[in-house]
């Protein structure tokens, strides 16, 4: 199988914590790096930053469009990598971030919503990895 096609094939990672990890890890950051893309070329080319709502909501329809009729409804994998890039990659940006002025590049980190993203990301990532880790053993012990 080609590095493409192993990166775009859907998974579980049942019993694989780490690639688990990894792949929520790149979710999160394709989500962060969506919402810099977003900026920087509508900054270039309107002088403004983009409505934060309008930015989601791109993410969201455009990610759920391609889950859907690219990789095909996959139950649980389909919702995680929503959540993780669309909740936390782009959410979790737009919460922290906040523009200062119009027609500004300059914007205010706010720690708090930071930190209560931060929080919730790292419960849901150790769910997933503590359940996969509980997988590989119960398979060993068959």
């Amino acid at each position: 199988m080609s590095i493409l096609g192993e990166l775009t094939t859907p998974s579980r990672f049942t019993g694989d914590w780490l690639g688990y990890a990894g792949n929520q890890g790149t979710h999160v950051l394709i989500g962060m790096l969506s919402i810099g893309i977003m900026c920087a070329f509508t900054f270039l080319t309107v002088g403004d930053l983009p409505h934060k709502e309008s930015m989601f909501l791109g993410v969201f329809v455009v990610y759920v469009v391609k889950e859907l009729f690219g990789d095909g409804w996959n139950g649980f994998d389909t919702i995680a990598d929503i959540q993780y890039l669309v909740g936390y990659g782009a959410g979790g940006t737009l919460l922290t971030f906040s523009q200062i002025n119009d027609f500004s590049s300059d914007v205010n980190f706010n720690e708090n919503n930071f930190l209560v993203v931060f929080t919730v990301f790292c419960i849901h990532l150790s769910i997933g990895i503590f359940t996969r880790i509980r997988e590989a053993k119960n398979a060993r012990s068959d």
